[in-house]
């Protein structure tokens, strides 16, 4: 069994929300995806913490706060789970 910290790219408020494309928006993709993997973990019999910030007041504090939670979980394995999204596909990230 595998300790996992598992957390979405992106604030879903304040700094760091990510970007908007059309209907997609980088926050909300990314949370699926995470939800998705922590269920299929589970499911499988490891240990997963979800370290998703939902709101912050920068995107630094964010990542900080993101990482002290894995940290804090002892966990094997840190994923986070991040996407880009631009319509003029120069984004960078």
């Amino acid at each position: 069994m595998t300790k996992y910290a598992i957390g979405a790219g992106h604030t879903l408020y304040g700094a760091g929300t990510g970007a908007v494309f059309g209907k997609y928006k980088e926050s909300n993709i990314a949370r699926d995806i995470k939800n998705a993997v922590i269920s299929e973990l589970r499911r499988k019999g490891h240990i997963v913490t979800d370290c998703t910030i939902n709101s912050s007041s920068s995107q630094a504090q964010y990542l900080k706060d993101q990482v002290k939670l894995a940290n804090n979980s002892k966990a094997d394995v840190f994923l986070c789970i991040h996407l880009n999204a631009c319509e003029s596909h120069q984004g960078q990230g």
